[in-house]
């Protein structure tokens, strides 16, 4: 993304959103739940399935795990490290889909993990991809909870 770009304006609000943007890449927690609760982005939760299960949630957040991302896109033939899993054909048709129907929206793409550092990782290859309007939540789900933003304990999703 162009620097220019970073001065456009919300069109929910009016107001200038370029401080909310820590780099081209990146985007504040507050102004990504903005962004979903007004319906121009979907949050994209990169982390491995261990950690989905055993760790909070944002509510509504799709589940692409970053190793998935990497092999729907051939980037990564090998398995997981964490789940030692590899993508079956009909897993893979399913999570590209999944991922198409909300780029193909328009909506955003808001990338988090557990600190960031997926997250960066899976918005710079969603732009690669041509996904032009991928981002990371800065700070991932710690930056999400210092916020105080809307979570689902794994206690309240079983």
């Amino acid at each position: 993304m162009r620097k220019e770009a970073l001065a456009m304006h919300n069109l929910g609000t009016g107001t200038h959103i370029e401080a909310h943007f820590l780099n081209d890449l990146q985007l504040d927690p507050l102004q990504a739940w903005e962004w979903v609760q007004d319906g121009q982005a979907v949050i994209v939760d990169v982390r491995c399935p261990e950690e989905r299960q055993w760790f909070s949630q944002v509510p509504g957040a799709v589940a692409i795990p970053l190793h998935c991302l990497k092999q729907l896109f051939g980037l990564d033939e090998g398995t997981s490290e964490l789940s030692g899993d590899s993508l079956a054909p009909m897993e893979r048709r399913a999570l590209t889909a999944r991922l198409l129907r909300h780029a193909s929206a328009g909506d955003a793409l808001l990338c988090f993990c557990a600190r960031g550092d997926r997250s960066l990782e899976a918005a710079q290859l969603l732009r690669e991809l041509g996904y032009e309007r991928s981002y990371a939540i800065s700070g991932g789900m710690h930056g999400w909870e210092q916020a105080g933003l809307p979570l689902l304990r794994p206690m309240d999703i079983c």
